[in-house]
């Protein structure tokens, strides 16, 4: 009956949303004589409908997922509302910073009970909150300002154990995580999009940025850890270092072919296609579409591969400027779980005690209660990376990234300021 019900969900996923799409002015207006200018004073350019798809996406790519589709959206009234505890900032667009509050007996950052922050906040929504750019910037101006120091950010390639490792973070209760903060995945995707040739010629744009990470880590006293959306992490560790240049970096990464079969089993056939094919490769930088178009073939697996490597490559740059950061692999957490642990704590500044209460988060899922654990029905369904494909890969990865590819699993064996090695040697 599931699998039925994922092929369901994966055909809805692949006609429905497309042609919804196709009508979205139509939508737009209807949804503005609902909830837009005449009742609540909206522009008709705010991302009502944007919300709409949105969800409606992820509803039908997580099954059971968010069914909050129809969110009524009000004009900020008081500033001050975003200070309140059960409002968080929820998406960034090209002129607007959306606020979702939520019901107040629901602790959204307990990621126990809420691993995955991007569909918590949706789950418990209660209405979005609009404000514009100007509003925010000044709102700001008389906030307490920072350098990032007190930020560690985990960028990964997706379905590499990032959940995992924030959620040992978590257990430690040192830090305030937030687990796929999604208008820091937007800020970062606008940021890629609106940029010319290189990645940082719009001080605007970094601007957004600087202001989404302000917001989201509003309390210079407190110690944050963001796990940044995998597979669009871009070139997020190079702008964040801009905006905040004190932030801790690191960076999680798996053996690809791993890394793309888990892809494939929660996402299915069809979404699994069109992710590959239209939304990942649209929000990469500007530098790797142009290196795409040089190389790209027809295959999705390559697609997908080329889309991994792109998610690492900027690593390896920054690491030619800097040596705080640290790599970790997957596959060393699996192996030695206790010397991983004790390696992460220290980067981000945590004691040694709190050592075992981070592992405890070993022994539990450290993504129950979410879309995609539901989704781990499909686990059945298999997909078999051609020697073809990895042979691509190691090809591209050499000559347009630097990266080495090893072995059957599509190990990468040359990760920079990684752990792994130091960890290897030592034994």
């Amino acid at each position: 009956m599931f699998d039925q019900l994922n092929g369901a969900y994966d055909f809805l996923t692949a006609v429905l949303l497309p042609l919804f799409m196709c009508f979205r002015s139509a939508v737009q207006a209807v949804l503005n004589v609902v909830f837009g200018p005449r009742k609540h004073q909206i522009s008709a350019n705010s991302a009502t409908c944007y919300q709409i798809l949105a969800n409606l996406k992820m509803h039908f790519a997580w099954p059971n997922g968010t069914d909050k589709f129809l969110l009524k959206f009000k004009k900020m009234e008081d500033i001050s509302v975003i200070e309140q505890e059960n409002v968080f900032l929820s998406q960034v667009n090209a002129s607007e910073f959306h606020f979702i509050r939520t019901r107040p007996d629901v602790n959204i950052l307990d990621m126990q009970k809420h691993p995955l922050f991007i569909f918590s906040l949706y789950d418990h929504a209660e209405e979005v909150i609009v404000v514009p750019y100007e509003t925010l910037f000044r709102y700001l101006k008389g906030c307490p300002d920072t350098d990032g120091r007190n930020i560690t950010l985990l960028h990964n390639i997706g379905r590499c154990g990032s959940t995992l490792v924030a959620s040992m973070v978590f257990q430690t209760g040192q830090c305030q995580v937030l687990s796929e903060p999604l208008a820091l995945a937007q800020a970062i995707v606008l940021t890629n999009q609106l940029y010319g040739p290189n990645f940082m010629d719009d001080k605007s744009n970094l601007a957004v940025l600087r202001a989404t990470l302000r917001i989201l880590c509003r309390d210079p006293d407190v110690r944050y850890f963001i796990k940044i959306t995998g597979i669009f992490t871009g070139n997020s560790v190079q702008m964040i270092h801009q905006v905040l240049p004190e932030t801790k970096d690191l960076f999680l990464y798996r053996d690809l072919v791993p890394t793309l079969q888990s892809f494939y089993r929660i996402l299915g056939r069809f979404y699994f296609w069109t992710t590959s094919l239209d939304c990942s490769l649209e929000n990469l930088p500007c530098k790797y579409k142009r290196i795409w178009e040089k190389v790209k073939v027809s295959g999705i697996h390559e697609r997908i591969l080329f889309i991994l490597l792109c998610q690492m490559h900027p690593f390896y740059l920054e690491s030619e400027k800097r040596q705080n950061m640290m790599s970790y692999s997957y596959e060393s957490l699996l192996e030695d779980k206790a010397a991983f642990c004790t390696s992460l704590l220290e980067e981000i500044g945590i004691e040694k005690q709190y050592v075992p209460l981070a592992l405890d988060a070993l022994n539990k899922d450290s993504q129950d209660n979410t879309p995609i654990s539901r989704k781990r029905g499909a686990a059945s369904v298999k997909c078999t990376v051609s020697r073809e494909a990895l042979d691509w890969a190691r090809r591209i990865g050499m000559e347009e990234f630097g990266i080495e590819i090893e072995g059957k699993n599509g190990r990468i064996s040359n990760a920079p300021l990684s752990w792994d090695r130091n960890w290897r040697g030592e034994r």
